[in-house]
């Protein structure tokens, strides 16, 4: 009986194997770390510099992948696009920008809220995947 089950269970991890490859390949595995290096009172908005590591842990080249810096707050749009770079598979690539943000996002972040990118890839399909990459903070020996 033990064996049956056993035999029973091997179509579905055949078809395991199969198929996890393409759905891996429609996966963005891309860490990201940032340093805020500059900040500027605007009144009721602040002009931040990001310093942002990103690393591409997966085996997709995402150098055309579209970047931008997510609003944290609730129905909060993108703060604006990020230049693009070149993220190779399992490579790392960094960049900084100056964005403007609300009084009220930089306060967020000052009391342990984290900024976030999006990004947004063109599968073999041509289907747009668009997933959010949460940023930790760069500890102070690595912004060096």
């Amino acid at each position: 009986m033990k064996l049956l089950r056993g035999v029973g269970a091997l179509p579905l991890l055949l078809c395991w194997f199969l198929v996890a490859p393409v759905h891996a390949q429609e996966r963005h595995d891309v860490a990201g770390f940032y340093g805020v290096k500059n900040v500027n009172d605007l009144g009721t908005q602040v002009r931040v510099t990001l310093q942002v590591r990103l690393t591409n842990t997966g085996e997709s080249d995402l150098s055309t992948a579209k970047l931008a810096l997510r609003s944290s707050l609730p129905a909060g749009k993108d703060h604006g696009a990020i230049t693009p770079l070149a993220l190779r598979p399992r490579a790392t690539a960094s960049f900084t920008q100056d964005f403007t943000i609300s009084r009220t996002e930089y306060e967020m972040w000052k009391k342990g809220a984290k900024p976030a990118l999006s990004i947004s890839t063109q599968t073999a399909s041509g289907k747009t995947l668009t997933r959010t990459i949460k940023l930790l903070p760069i500890r102070a020996q690595e912004a060096k």
